[in-house]
């Protein structure tokens, strides 16, 4: 099946509407887009290096942890967007959510933000097409500072369940971290680049277009 922008959106938000899970980290198992360890990293970077007045997007916010654990330290001045509106009545309550994909980034003005953050998002894209428009998008939007992470390896050891949707492995774009970082670093001057296993982070500042 050659599968479409629209085909992989309806996939994700039925992955959210019946609650799949992800496989079990330490003895846990948790919702798709609960939370991941991935989210530390960027904690980090943004509490020692940027001030809690700058405005932030999070990109695909999944379930909103990253966004709450930001609000939690002071940043007030955060957005999110995400593809299933289901959510806005449970795990995003509360939290500024539109609901949009990424092909509308766009729909925000150019340098609206100054943090755009993209956690674990161009790997599920359609293709390298759909991941660099992607890439130039955020850079678009944001007025500085454009922060990614992306899983660089398959996904192929999730449950039963995720056997049914219509791919192989959740990770359409599955490329090398090295692929990654040649591509991001076209439109990011990368100022912070991190790997652990099949993770990969690249924190940096917009290049001008």
């Amino acid at each position: 099946m050659n599968n479409t922008t629209k085909q992989l959106t309806q996939m994700y938000q039925k992955i959210y509407r019946e609650d799949y899970f992800i496989p079990a980290h330490r003895g846990r198992k948790h919702f798709y887009g609960a939370s991941a360890a991935r989210d530390n990293i960027y904690l980090s970077f943004i509490k020692q290096n940027l001030s809690r007045d700058l405005t932030i997007l999070d990109a695909s916010c999944g379930r909103g942890h990253l966004m709450r654990s930001l609000i939690e330290e002071g940043y007030n001045k955060i957005e999110g967007t995400e593809i299933e509106p289901s959510l806005l009545k449970t795990d995003l309550q509360g939290l500024h959510v539109k609901i949009m994909d990424y092909d509308a980034l766009r729909t925000f003005r150019e340098e609206h933000f100054d943090i755009v953050i993209s956690n674990d998002v161009l790997e599920h894209l359609l293709d390298e097409n759909a991941v660099e428009r992607a890439i130039q998008d955020l850079c678009y939007i944001s007025k500085k500072w454009v922060l990614i992470s992306v899983g660089a390896g398959s996904a192929l050891n999730f449950p039963k369940k995720y056997k049914d949707l219509p791919v192989r492995d959740l990770h359409t774009v599955n490329r090398s971290c090295e692929w990654w970082k040649n591509l991001i670093s076209k439109y990011v001057d990368l100022k912070m680049v991190c790997k652990k296993k099949i993770s990969w982070w690249g924190f940096g500042v917009k290049r001008c277009s």
